[in-house]
């Protein structure tokens, strides 16, 4: 740094408020032009932050303090960040909820003469990792280690199961200790000698593995595997970090290691850190996607209510997902900034809006009412808040709203008033579905009114109330269910046509969407198979949060004359909502034909789109809600399509984060079969791998929804029990099958169905030569084979996908070598083509990833074999 600008920035370090340009000039009695370059360069280096306004004030980046502001300046509220500076003043809730960990994390470091062994308990996703890094930055910053000592993290998991090979990664190895240990090979604890090592998921370390970490603990000496010669020293302060908790931890490690830090979960932190958080990752998205992002108020208050069990990790990947929707969206329409507003969000995000007013204060105190968007600058590294003009629309929608919280206020008690709330609660989760302010005051009313038509002994016919359980069937359920809880609180019967009346205003939120929906084309998915086009349409709905679209399956025993007609008339009876247009999103064949056909038929506009993706149907979605015309759908798909067979970057926006692995176990008759199976089940699998969830099988309609809501939260593995029940692609495992040693083996290999791509790439480094990134190579292919079972609804046994992805890296390995290689022939390729159409379509269009990033070209024989195992299974 060039010495002008080095006493520039010393100035803004050591002053006590931001500057502007001429201040700064004026001080150091430099020329202005050159404080404004040397300004803007340290500016660009991260070093300093511009506060917009005018003039602009610019200041050093050193706490990410949380966004305040007041009515006299909102337009710009800076977010002072510093990734690249770590420090326990850095960390959000330095001085609230992280205070006492920090003062306990610096004890540890301090303490004379080389630290206290420290263990960091928390949730998942709380910052463990994190944190343990901070630990380090302040070692160095206190000179308590040299600015060169190293930092090495190690993950105990991933040797669990192999204390020999977990001894010698941590302790080294001698040469000559095993076949293949040609030269000594140093530790985990040699390459952190002066400094810290970290041992996360330290609770997963085998007996074994203990008793080798305790005697280094204890000694500070230690013997590399295979060296039984004299005891090398190291010095080395260990900090652990585990999910377990506290009190259930082993006492051996509570002796060895005295320092015991706790992180609090992301629901124990204050509403200005969780606000600081949300604020902090949208602008680092926005800075790594390099464009401007617009947030709408609902957004944000839903990333501050939701509930999180992933905690600071789950709210992280949530914003990731939602900005990766946005970025598509910014794309496709070429907007000049990313806008993400509530019905961009998971549905799961989204209920966090009905948690509003249980912190209601907090939130007031929180944001103004006046602020109506948050906006992201990327090139400023700030965020403002904006305010919006208010159309004469949104006055009377307002308006309209007041008057009815008014009417409400004055006609219905307090206690109907909240049991109006509770019903709604519970109807969106059952439902799976938001209702806003009007919805809730509209029940109350209702409510209200029909607890005195029933006191007062009067009856309400209700002549279509067949109808409305036909048509409702959904709503009908669960308003018979919420009907306890009115009866319950007033003490009286609720009729079956109050019910009815009841079913229609859940149904509300629907209504209000199809108005809104009303002038967009229509998607109708077709497709072969028993349930490929319902299951495609389902995942489109849910990634894209967009329930619209209609989905028809075609049995393979079914002709296309048939599809035709089921398609015709559900058009038919259905007219007024296909007026603006119909895409048919098809696999492949004759059901191509049908959009020229039906729109001759019924004269509506009427266009389709083959070899359709999960991708391309989340896409046409979008673009439907978003008013595009059908012609401007069509072309912008086409495309898509184009690039989706041959880019490398095929995949679609997908929630990637790991959720917990759960296995439901029903059964009739209720908990005291499933409490059986349930102790059958923990004998059969490790301890803490899963999540055993008993649900009693009465009908199967409510057992589909509760297993819907549970997959939101968990990755739902299995069912289990007396009640058969298959659906989608989750396994279905009878109980008598736990109780066959054979098949309970079997179980826990279906259950699990991981590959260990790591071992595989370790086994066979030395064989495949040819494939200069092994490691992405065997993902890409794991990730592709991933796709086909979904795709296809294939469970495969994992030493079945295991052989499948040796093959294939063979083959491409052979391929790199001579691009002319001989592959097999496959007996009757062609009669195999034509009778096994969908799964060979499928797994050819999924290997175009790999043909493309190898420059290579898979055989349709090849292809066939691979078809034919998925075919078998």
């Amino acid at each position: 740094m060039p010495f002008r600008k080095d006493e520039i920035y010393q100035y803004l370090k050591e002053a006590t408020e931001a500057k502007t340009a001429d201040q700064v000039s004026e001080e150091l009695q430099l020329h202005r032009t050159n404080v404004s370059r040397y300004l803007n360069e340290l500016y660009k280096e991260g070093k300093i932050v511009k506060i917009k306004g005018r003039p602009v004030l610019y200041k050093v980046t050193q706490h990410p303090v949380a966004i305040q502001a007041n009515e006299e300046n909102t337009n710009s509220i800076p977010l002072l960040l510093d990734e690249n500076h770590l420090s326990f003043d850095h960390l959000i809730g330095a001085e609230e909820s992280l205070s006492s960990a920090i003062q306990k994390g610096k004890a540890a470091i301090l303490y004379p003469p080389t630290g206290l062994h420290t263990m960091i308990f928390g949730a998942s996703g709380t910052g463990k990792t994190l944190f343990a890094e901070c630990m380090y930055q302040f070692a160095k910053e206190s000179e308590v280690v040299d600015e060169e000592a190293p930092f090495i993290a190690f993950n105990c998991a991933d040797y669990a199961q192999n204390p020999q090979l977990l001894f010698g990664h941590i302790f080294g190895i001698k040469k000559g200790a095993f076949t293949g240990a040609d030269e000594d090979r140093p530790g985990l604890i040699q390459q952190a000698n002066g400094g810290i090592l970290f041992l996360d998921e330290i609770h997963r370390l085998p007996p074994e593995g203990q008793e080798m970490l305790f005697t280094f603990i204890d000694k500070g000496v230690y013997h590399p595997l295979g060296d039984s010669g004299e005891e090398k020293k190291a010095t080395v302060q260990i900090i652990g970090a585990t999910t377990e908790s506290e009190e259930n931890f082993l006492e051996t490690f509570k002796r060895r290691i005295p320092m015991c830090i706790e992180l609090p979960s992301l629901a124990d932190r204050t509403i200005e850190e969780r606000y600081q958080m949300i604020t902090s990752f949208f602008l680092q998205e926005a800075m790594r996607l390099e464009t401007n992002i617009l947030l709408h108020r609902d957004v944000l208050l839903a990333f501050l209510l939701y509930s999180t069990p992933g905690n600071i990790g789950q709210l992280k990947r949530d914003i990731k997902l939602v900005c990766a929707k946005g970025f598509l969206h910014y794309q496709q329409k070429d907007q000049q900034e990313i806008t993400i507003e509530q019905q961009d969000l998971p549905i799961t995000v989204q209920k966090g809006l009905l948690n509003e007013k249980h912190l209601h204060q907090e939130i007031q105190t929180l944001l103004h009412k006046k602020w109506h968007q948050l906006y992201f600058n990327q090139e400023e590294r700030s965020i403002h808040w904006q305010t919006k003009e208010v159309t004469e629309n949104e006055k009377n929608e307002a308006f309209s709203l007041y008057t009815l919280e008014k009417e409400v206020q004055e006609e219905v008690p307090l206690k109907t008033q909240k049991l109006a709330d509770r019903v709604c609660d519970e109807a969106s989760m059952k439902l799976n579905r938001v209702y806003s302010k009007k919805d809730r005051f509209t029940l109350a009313l209702h409510l209200q009114a029909a607890i005195e038509r029933i006191q007062s002994g009067k009856k309400i016919p209700n002549q279509k109330l067949n109808e409305i359980r036909k048509h409702y069937l959904l709503e009908f359920q669960v308003a018979l269910e919420l009907a306890s809880m009115i009866e319950q609180e007033y003490h009286l019967f609720l009729p079956m046509e109050e019910i009815g009346y009841l079913s229609l205003l859940l149904h509300l939120p629907v209504q209000e969407k199809k108005k809104a929906i009303r002038n967009h084309v229509s998607i109708i998915t077709i497709m072969h198979g028993e349930e490929i086009s319902s299951a495609m349409l389902k995942s489109a709905q849910e990634l894209t949060g967009i329930r619209e679209g209609y989905a028809m399956n075609m049995p393979m025993t079914m002709d296309v004359s048939e599809i035709y007609e089921e398609l015709k008339s559900h058009v038919l009876e259905n007219k007024e909502e296909y007026q603006n247009g119909i895409l048919l999103l098809t696999d492949m064949g004759s059901l191509n034909r049908l959009a020229g056909i039906l729109e001759e038929d019924i004269q509506i506009k009427t266009e389709s789109i083959s070899l359709t993706s999960t991708l391309v149907v989340m896409e046409a979605l979008q673009l439907a809600h978003d008013g595009y015309s059908l012609s401007e759908i069509k072309s912008q798909l086409t495309t898509s399509i184009r690039d989706i067979l041959y880019s490398n970057e095929k995949e679609a926006i997908e929630e990637n984060y790991e959720k917990p692995k759960a296995i439901i176990v029903s059964c009739f008759t209720g908990e005291s079969v499933a409490n059986k199976l349930e102790s059958r089940l923990e004998k059969l699998i490790p301890k803490d791998e899963y999540q055993i969830i008993p649900m009693q099988f009465l009908e199967s309609g409510a057992f589909i929804r509760h297993i819907d809501h549970l997959r939101s939260e968990y990755d739902v593995r299995a069912i289990i029990g007396t009640a058969e029940i298959h659906y989608q692609n989750i396994p279905y495992f009878s109980a008598l099958d736990l109780f066959d040693e054979e098949r309970a083996q079997k179980f826990y290999g279906l259950l699990e169905n991981e590959i260990d791509l790591w071992q595989i790439e370790r086994t066979l480094s030395e064989t495949l030569t040819h494939i200069p990134d092994l490691d992405q190579c065997l993902s890409l292919i794991h990730q592709e084979i991933k796709r086909m079972k979904q795709t296809l609804h294939i469970i495969l046994d994992p030493s079945v996908e295991l052989g499948i992805i040796m093959h294939l890296a063979f083959l491409i390995d052979l391929l790199l070598t001579n691009h002319d290689a001989s592959q097999r022939t496959f007996p009757e390729l062609e009669t195999f083509k034509k009778e096994n159409k969908l799964p060979f379509d499928i797994i050819s269009a999924q290997l175009l990833s790999l043909e493309k990033k190898y420059g290579i070209t898979i055989s349709d024989d090849e292809i066939a074999y691979i078809a034919q195992i998925f075919v078998n299974n």
